[in-house]
């Protein structure tokens, strides 16, 4: 965890200088990146000090914290991270969205105009929270007994529909796992089935300089996306699957040592994404490369 934090903090500030210090690197895929990198240093700032805690003390949901103020952060904290993870999920598909439009559409590209990024960007937020916002009321400290407080969600004496609490969490699980991945699926294939057409010869020596220009140029930034989601798809995949069976067929297994170790052996993976996000950045994009190059001679001349 300590390396994920030095790394992510160190990695994710990096991408957003780089791209908030450079006026050539603002661009449509580049400012949803930097929104992904926001949403990062938020789950390493927020929710990896609170996974430390739990593992120290041996209980996840324990919480050290007293009074107003500790019920302020048990609420807040849980909030904003699944917010985070909610932003990141939102970013891919607007990443997803942005490369189909510049490789399989084209002429219709210039939807993706700075002030329209920024929306999209505002509106993944917005909705990001309001999915959430029901934390403020369901999270609160519970204490089963002297000495011992815990901050857990609690929404049977909350809310008189039993089923609401797996309700809820099932069509999260649809709209911010399954879903996404579907539609990622097949924005990929078609992108690459475009890209595919488009490396057939045209015959036409200039037109084909530039076709294989632009090329190049959509399958460097592709990499780099399809990276990003193939990333996120692996640290994440074993922490859904862990709350999916913890939720929805584990749910009498009362054994909290096991559940604390799959929470850790899971939960590593996950937030790795976190800190493996800015080096995939920098491994797959020059101009990124390009602009770490010239922030680190403006700091260090």
């Amino acid at each position: 965890y300590g390396l994920i934090v030095v790394a992510g903090l160190i990695g994710n500030i990096l991408v957003a200088a780089v791209i908030l210090g450079n006026k050539s690197m603002r661009k449509s895929t580049n400012y949803f990146i930097l929104s992904m990198a926001i949403a990062d240093l938020l789950v390493i700032l927020v929710t990896i000090p609170q996974k430390i805690t739990g593992v120290m003390l041996e209980n996840m949901h324990r919480w050290i914290f007293k009074g107003t103020l500790g019920l302020v952060l048990c609420k807040t904290s849980n909030f904003l991270n699944d917010l985070a993870t909610a932003v990141s999920i939102f970013s891919l598909i607007l990443i997803t969205f942005d490369r189909f439009f510049a490789v399989v559409f084209p002429l219709k590209y210039h939807i993706m105009s700075s002030t329209n990024c920024k929306c999209l960007i505002a509106l993944s937020w917005i909705v990001g929270s309001e999915m959430h916002a029901v934390y403020f009321y369901v999270f609160d400290i519970f204490s089963p007994r002297a000495g011992l407080e815990l901050c857990v969600p609690i929404w049977k004496s909350k809310f008189q529909d039993p089923h609401l609490q797996k309700n809820y969490y099932l069509s999260m699980f649809c709209i911010l796992a399954i879903i996404p991945f579907g539609i990622m699926v097949i924005a990929y294939t078609l992108i690459l089935v475009k890209l595919r057409y488009m490396s057939m010869p045209l015959g036409d020596s200039v037109t084909e300089k530039q076709r294989r220009q632009r090329e190049q140029r959509e399958r460097k930034v592709l990499r780099m996306a399809v990276a990003i989601v193939m990333s996120f798809a692996c640290c994440w995949a074993p922490f859904n699957v862990m709350a999916f069976l913890n939720f929805f067929v584990f749910v009498r297994d009362n054994d909290l040592c096991l559940k604390l170790r799959l929470s850790i052996f899971c939960g590593i993976p996950a937030y790795l994404f976190s800190a493996l996000n800015p080096v995939i950045v920098f491994s797959f994009s020059e101009n990124f490369r390009q602009g770490l190059k010239m922030y680190l001679s403006r700091l260090c001349p």
